[in-house]
């Protein structure tokens, strides 16, 4: 049977975080404080700016059940 890389089982140690885990944490925090209050296509767009890069029929936002847009 074959295991997920980083995979050690069951339990709080089951997971190995990438050695730039807690500097892209602070680089979110740090734009999210710097947004305040914008919507959550906006905090998207600042963390992860490529839907540039996407098909254009991928450039959509993406909706939520509930959500009034």
């Amino acid at each position: 049977m074959e295991l997920p890389p980083g995979w050690r089982g069951y339990g709080a140690g089951d997971a190995i975080e990438h050695p730039a885990t807690a500097l892209r944490q602070a680089e979110i925090e740090a734009i999210r404080a710097s947004l305040g209050n914008a919507d959550r296509h906006a905090v998207q767009q600042a963390l992860m700016p490529f839907r540039h890069l996407l098909p254009p029929h991928l450039r959509g936002l993406n909706a939520r059940i509930g959500e009034e847009r």
